[in-house]
């Protein structure tokens, strides 16, 4: 695993690799950049916890700023030191009417096709 400082331009420079590569950002402890064969970037938070790795994806490339992915793997790796599980966290936020509506624009979306 490469550590580099993650800027705009240092990420976008990044060459699409043979297999999957992992970069540590320099200033943020955690948060990574994984970047696939076929060019998909995405930021993780990974961490070791109880011996075994923990992977949280944080956003695609280009959905979040880089502050922005700094700023949530603060907030996850705070939630994880005080032994709340993330994902089980952001699926209780979901009220009934928002799956549902969810559900309708997913499924409308595969009818159409």
């Amino acid at each position: 695993m490469k550590k580099i400082k993650f800027t705009k331009s240092s990420l976008e420079n990044l060459p699409a690799p043979n297999k999957k590569t992992t970069y540590q950002d320099t200033d943020t402890r955690y948060l990574h950049f994984v970047i696939t064969p076929k060019n998909t970037r995405t930021y993780y938070y990974i961490r070791k916890v109880k011996g075994r790795p923990k992977y949280i994806k944080i956003a695609n490339y280009g959905d979040v700023s880089i502050k922005a992915a700094q700023d949530r793997v603060a907030q996850v790796n705070a939630d994880v030191m005080c032994g709340i599980d993330t994902k089980q966290k952001e699926k209780e936020n979901i009220t009934l009417e928002e799956a549902f509506k969810y559900w309708l624009l997913e499924s409308t979306e595969f009818l159409t096709l």
